[in-house]
C-alpha cells in the first residue's frame, strides 16, 4: 500500500493484496483505494475519509469516517 499526503491536511491512498500462497477460496480481496481530508478547528482535528476495498467473492466495501480528535 502506499499514502500520499499534501500539506499534512489532504491524503491520497491505495493498495493492492496479493496473497499467492493461498487458494482462491480465501484470498478474497483485491486493490483499494481512498481519500482524506484533515482540517484543524479550535485546536482540535477534524478528520473525514473514504475508503474503497474490491472483493472477489462478495459486494465491494466502501467506508466513510468522521472523527474529531486531539
Amino acid at each position: 500500500g502506499v499514502e500520499y499526503s499534501y500539506d499534512d491536511m489532504f491524503f491520497l491512498r491505495g493498495g493492492y493484496q496479493n496473497a499467492p500462497n493461498l487458494t482462491s477460496d480465501y484470498n478474497i480481496y483485491d486493490y483499494a483505494f481512498g481519500a482524506g481530508i484533515k482540517y484543524n478547528v479550535g485546536g482540535m482535528d477534524l478528520k473525514f475519509d473514504y475508503a474503497y476495498r474490491h472483493m472477489k467473492v462478495f459486494d465491494a466495501s466502501n467506508v466513510f469516517t468522521v472523527s474529531l480528535g486531539l
